[in-house]
């Protein structure tokens, strides 16, 4: 049973089966509280870029886009990181961008 943890800047949001924080600050605090030795951080670039130190293992999907304005991630150092590739998604139908879900695992 994981403890989901999402950060959002909208102190409305909700989703069933996660807890919402304002910050990542606080959304750590969530997980000490339940004493959850893993948690899932939920949210986009900027909580990517928060938390680089603080993780151990990163679960990315990547949506291959090149729209302008879109929010992007800075790719991660394959000096630091192991990169799996978990599955790619090609668009079809139902989804008009191809994704891409890899894993990153920092090297010790």
């Amino acid at each position: 049973n994981r403890l989901n943890i999402v950060v959002s800047r909208n102190e409305e949001y909700a989703l069933e089966g996660a807890s919402v924080s304002s910050s990542i600050e606080k959304g750590l605090l969530v997980a000490k509280e339940n004493q959850s030795e893993i948690c899932w951080i939920i949210g986009g670039a900027n909580v990517y870029e928060q938390c680089r130190e603080l993780v151990e293992e990163i679960h990315v999907t990547m949506v291959q886009t090149n729209r302008s304005g879109e929010i992007r991630v800075g790719l991660f150092s394959e000096n630091d990181w192991e990169k799996e590739i978990v599955e790619t998604v090609p668009s079809d139908d139902k989804n008009e961008h191809e994704t891409t879900y890899m894993i990153l695992r920092r090297k010790s």
